[in-house]
This record gives C-alpha cells, structure tokens and sequence, in this order.
C-alpha cells in the first residue's frame, strides 16, 4: 500500500524549543532503513518561541532521510497547555503507524533505536507496548521501568529499600534499580519518555486517560494494556538518551498527584487512604534526609508541599 505508514514518533512540547530542535536533528540522521515513518509535533501553547520553530517547519513541508524518502512532518497547535497525557491523545488521533513512539522532546535518539524497537515487536506479537534502554547525559544506564505500585511496594520505595536488587528481585519494585536493565525482561511498565504501542492497542483502550495532566500516565497506560490481555516488555537493543531535569520540584510533586490519581481509580478506596498515609510517611523521612542530614532547603520545601499534598 502506497500510503502505508510503519512509525508514527509523537512528540509533546512545551517551551523546550532547543531541547525539540536537538532531538529532531537525532532522527533526520537515522540510518538508511525500510520502514515508513511519519512525525507529529504536539505543541502544549508554548511561549519561547517554540511556535515560530514549528511554523518553519511546517512551511518546509517535508524533511530527508539520508536513503532521500521523504516523511511528513505534522504540528498540532494547543492554545495552552493540555498536559502530556490529552496531547498524546491529539497526536494518536492522527497517527497512521502500525506502531507509535512516544518521544519526549528532551531525548535524543542513538543507533537507529526505532526502527530496533519496531523489529522488536514486529517479532514479538504478544506484546503491546515496550520499552527501550534510557541512559542519562553523561550515557549510564538509568531506572526505565518496574511493576504496578500497590500499598507494599509503595511502602518499600518509601523507604528506599527497593534500591536494593534483592530486594527488588524479592519482592518486586515499583522503580526497579538500575541493574535489572541490561536484558530484556516483562515488566508491568515502562517510562514514558520513550515508550512505543501498537496502534491496535491504543485504539482498543482508548489511548492515555486525560486526567493526568504529566507523570505516572504510562504507568495506568501499561495497566489496561495488560488487562486487555497485552504483555508489556523492555528491551536494550535500542537506546536512547533523556537528558532530564533531575529531581525538581515539578516531577515529584506530579508523581505524588498522579499516584493518588492511579490509586483512587484502580484500588478500593482503603487502599487509597493507607496510600495517603505512606506517601506522608515518605514525605516526612526525605524532609529529615535532605533538610537535616544534606542540608538541602530546595528538596526539604518540595518534600513539604509533597506532604501537604498527600494530606
């Protein structure tokens, strides 16, 4: 089929125009491949000239590959920002690949990681969505995944004691450590910076739930993906970088808030409040860790409003 597309790479922006310029230029140079591949810009009503980037490549209309095949290039304009998990939902409506990526803007793509990806799947038909190996800026391996947070793997990353292998091999972890990201594995989900689906399945579970706003939706998305009967899998044949913003004070309070989210929605509600307990509890011991023993008055604030949050 003429039109067929293999790939569709969804990438969310929001006032990161350098950081979406630099992970643009990391896929122009993928590798001379066979596949069909398309890209759809998400922009969450930026205003640091993010628009005007964007208008410019929409006038170009297309962008090369070094193999001279053409992809197309689409931008949806959000007057204000929607949040990460709706404008993923814009961007579904309009992919036509077999498979879809989702890329966060501030990642840049290494080794012709999605074309690695969507052979993967291509020879693994049970599974619905996967996940690739993250590394940091300075290329060490970092957490990308773990299994679904219930009251007592809460408790242990409370405790940080899920920062111990055996433990996490014990147990299970709800962020894995990062040694358990050197093979491929089933996990129960994978980090959302780089996250790729069937396009199948996304139809059928109606894609993110626009309730989050940013953090912990590919979480709840790899729970019905796995409900509907789909296997989600990492693998590190791909890999690519995610060059972050460490621990500031918007994804751990976004943690906290989509965590209460998942929970009211998935657990009976004294699974919820026992969760509102534990979250205080964690609050609590990184306030002494990081007010009293680092000496951090950054982290010990943000830890404060994480408490007030989980009241």
């Amino acid at each position: 089929m003429a039109n067929r597309i293999d790939l569709s790479i969804i990438i969310v922006n929001y006032n990161t125009k350098n950081l979406l310029g630099q992970c643009l230029r990391s896929i122009y140079t993928l590798y001379p491949i066979p596949y069909t591949l398309e890209i759809i810009i998400v922009d969450n009503g930026s205003t640091d000239g993010s628009k005007e980037y964007l208008e410019k490549l929409q006038n170009s209309k297309t962008q090369k590959l070094k193999t001279n095949k053409n992809f197309k290039i689409k931008i949806i304009k959000n007057k204000k920002n929607f949040g990460f998990a709706r404008a993923n939902n814009q961007g579904i409506r309009q992919a036509q690949g077999e498979y879809i990526l989702f890329l966060n803007p501030d990642t840049i793509v290494l080794n012709n990681a999605p074309f690695k990806m969507v052979e993967w799947l291509g020879r693994h038909p049970k599974v619905g969505i996967l996940g690739c190996q993250i590394l940091n800026k300075e290329k060490k391996i970092c957490s990308s995944g773990g299994f679904f947070p219930t009251t007592w793997r809460v408790i242990l990353w409370m405790s940080s004691l899920d920062h111990f292998s055996p433990v996490a091999r014990t147990f299970g972890a709800y962020h894995l450590p990062v040694s358990f990201f050197s093979a491929q594995r089933e996990l129960d989900w994978v980090q959302g910076c780089a996250l790729m689906a069937r396009k199948e399945v996304l139809e059928k579970i109606s894609g993110f739930d626009d309730s989050f706003f940013m953090y912990a939706e590919e979480i709840e998305l790899c729970l019905r993906t796995k409900k509907v009967g789909w296997q989600v899998w990492f693998t590190p044949k791909a890999q690519i970088v995610h060059l972050g913003k460490g621990k500031t004070e918007r994804p751990i309070l976004g943690e906290y808030k989509s965590l209460l989210y998942f929970f009211k929605k998935h657990f009976p509600f004294w699974h919820f409040s026992v969760l509102k307990l534990l979250l205080r509890l964690g609050a609590v011991l990184r306030i002494v860790f990081f007010g009293i023993i680092k000496k951090d008055e950054k982290l010990k604030k943000i830890y404060f409003q994480a408490f007030q949050l989980a009241r």
